[in-house]
């Protein structure tokens, strides 16, 4: 009977330990994936500040755009409506001149 019990409690103490080793595995699993969560998080803040970087830098680029694309009519339309005052007024010397500069 002694034997009985001595060979119940090593398995009682072998169980023990397995359990206690299991335990350690899962805290070690839980922290690194604590730490992994902690990470996404952190690069998820990181993609979606760059993707709204990249949405003003977009909107940024069309509004130039479309300002160098009607900002040269805009001139010439300026030009020509500049050029017609001085040519009724006889001072067309002057604005050949004035090309000839450019």
């Amino acid at each position: 009977m002694y034997r009985n019990l001595t060979a119940t409690g090593l398995l009682d103490q072998t169980e023990s330990y397995h359990k206690d080793a299991v335990i350690t595995n899962l805290k070690k699993e839980l922290f690194e994936l604590k730490d992994l969560e902690h990470d996404f998080l952190r690069l998820n803040d990181e993609v979606a500040n760059i993707e709204s970087k990249y949405s003003l830098l977009l909107d940024e680029k069309e509004r130039a755009e479309n300002e160098h694309k009607y900002f040269p009519f805009d001139v010439e339309s300026r030009w020509t409506s500049t050029r017609r005052p001085l040519e009724t007024l006889g001072l067309k010397s002057m604005l050949s001149r004035c090309r000839s500069r450019r």
